[in-house]
């Protein structure tokens, strides 16, 4: 009813005729306004109306369902921490992650993200500590060579064995966290001399190596004129050449060709 009236009060005519008649004012003979509208034509505007805003209010009704189903994800956040965190968001992609709720997904990207950051800073660091043990260990066999040059001299050592000795005295001496030249066996102990005090010496393996590899050494003056036979047996070995002396002891001791 409230619809039909609203209806008649804005669609009646405007001339005065509708007093006429002799009706007495009545709106309505026999199904038809003063309009000429019929009561089908009134009530079909008014459904049509009454249809358009249903549809509206369902549209209204659903929008806002959305809404709220959405807000749901977001209870018990404050909204200015919110803001907040949004403020940190490193590009638009979070953030439209984050607005959607999606925090899991927010999560694995900042995870992702620091952990190639992170690789990425210890790759860097490894670098640098293979950088540093390569200097400290040229550093190393600079102070064990120098040791042994220093000593050769004493001991006879040959110049073209001088390859041969850095070679073995590799797996022994090293230096100490005080840069002295000490010798280590296998399990990092410290070897002492004869008189089982005092650290083995590059001088004393020296000669030490001298009983057992005497070809790696000066001969004494007068030394080789024993024995008389043919010359030619030690050839390679004991004797001939500096570069056959070299070769032999890289074969017997499977040392760097010089």
């Amino acid at each position: 009813m409230k619809y039909r009236n609203m209806f008649l009060k804005y669609y009646a005519p405007a001339d005065g005729d509708g007093a006429d008649g002799g009706n007495g004012g009545n709106a309505a003979d026999n199904g038809q306004n003063q309009g000429g509208f019929s009561q089908a034509d009134v009530d079909a505007a008014i459904e049509q109306a009454v249809n358009g805003l249903k549809a509206k209010n369902s549209e209204l009704l659903g929008k806002l369902k959305t809404q709220s189903e959405q807000l749901k994800q977001f209870d018990g956040i404050d909204a200015d921490s919110m803001r907040a965190m949004l403020k940190q968001f490193s590009d638009e992609e979070e953030q439209k992650l984050f607005a959607a709720g999606k925090f899991e997904d927010v999560f694995n990207k900042r995870t992702e993200k620091l952990t190639g950051e992170h690789q990425k800073q210890l790759q860097a660091k490894e670098a640098e500590i293979a950088k540093i043990a390569s200097r400290a260990e040229k550093l190393n066999q600079l102070a064990v060579n120098g040791a042994l040059a220093a000593a050769s001299g004493a001991v006879g050592v040959l110049p073209e064995s001088t390859k041969a000795i850095q070679a073995l005295a590799k797996g022994v001496f090293v230096t100490d966290e005080n840069g002295a030249v000490v010798a280590l066996d296998e399990e990092g102990d410290v070897i002492y001399g004869k008189d089982g005090k005092t650290p083995l010496t590059p001088a004393e393996w020296l000669e030490s190596l001298k009983e057992e590899m005497p070809n790696l050494f000066a001969m004494p003056k007068g030394a080789g004129a024993k024995g008389g036979g043919n010359p030619s047996v030690n050839q390679g070995r004991l004797g001939g050449t500096p570069a056959e002396r070299a070769a032999y002891l890289a074969a017997k001791y499977n040392l760097p060709n010089s």
